[in-house]
């Protein structure tokens, strides 16, 4: 009972504290009872021990009876040791359920609203873990999911600057192959009148917020079209239609 206490206040009130940035699944030389070792603790003292302490009671009256021991005497105390016995082994039956219950649940319940999160694209949930057995396994394997999701993320994110989105995505999803496709396409090339002029006269951060502006429209354009930029060139952009049309 102790032990069952003792871990549910450390998973609760200490592990995720020390262990705030995760971790605790990698301390080697740890002894770290599994949630079925605690599920037998739980066993033995609601259900083991009640039995064994009944049996005493019964011992007990058995020796009493052989002493000569008034019968009415022996079975009133027989009866208040039963009920005493009932009474305490109800409530601790009761709060040591609670109590594992809570340690099974809570982080169970915790690792699903974080993968209904994470589904619905919030890469920055973080799970607490509590523990290092199966549980804290699964809270530290779920941090581990989410951190490699925002690495891939970021790298998709950076991937899009230098790459079309769409291309992109068929790269990663290997629809484009090394040996190359014949498509029949349309290539259109588009700059800036006098970007040359302008440029030698204007202030640098006017030509970048022009670029940038002259570039966002294009790029709109293109692609509510349904054509890619290929490339950007100086002030010029590189654009194709139809090329994963059938």
């Amino acid at each position: 009972t102790t032990y069952l206490v003792l871990d549910w206040i450390f998973r609760t009130r200490v592990v995720p504290h020390v262990f705030s940035g995760g971790g605790a699944t990698d301390v080697r030389g740890a002894m770290t009872l599994s949630v079925s070792g605690r599920l037998l603790l739980f066993l033995i003292a609601v259900a083991f021990i009640p039995m064994f302490t009944m049996l005493g009671l019964a011992r007990t009256t058995e020796v009493r009876f052989a002493a000569g021991i008034d019968f009415r005497t022996v079975v009133e105390t027989l009866a208040s040791g039963s009920l005493w016995v009932f009474g305490i082994y109800s409530a601790l039956g009761i709060a040591l359920t609670a109590v594992l219950a809570r340690t099974l649940t809570d982080p169970i319940q915790d690792v699903a609203r974080a993968l209904a999160r994470i589904r619905d694209g919030d890469l920055d949930v973080v799970v607490a873990v509590e523990s290092a057995d199966e549980l804290g396994r699964l809270q530290d394997g779920v941090n581990r999911m989410t951190g490699a999701l925002r690495d891939r993320a970021r790298i998709l994110t950076a991937f899009g600057r230098v790459v079309e989105p769409a291309i992109r995505d068929r790269l990663l999803t290997g629809e484009l192959h090394g040996a190359g496709a014949s498509r029949f396409v349309t290539v259109l090339f588009i700059d800036l009148r006098g970007f040359t002029s302008m440029a030698e006269h204007a202030a640098p951060s006017d030509v970048v917020s022009t670029l940038n502006e002259f570039f966002t429209m294009v790029t709109v354009w293109v692609r509510e079209c349904g054509g890619y930029v290929d490339k950007y060139i100086g002030d010029a952009a590189l654009v194709v239609f139809g090329l994963f049309d059938e």
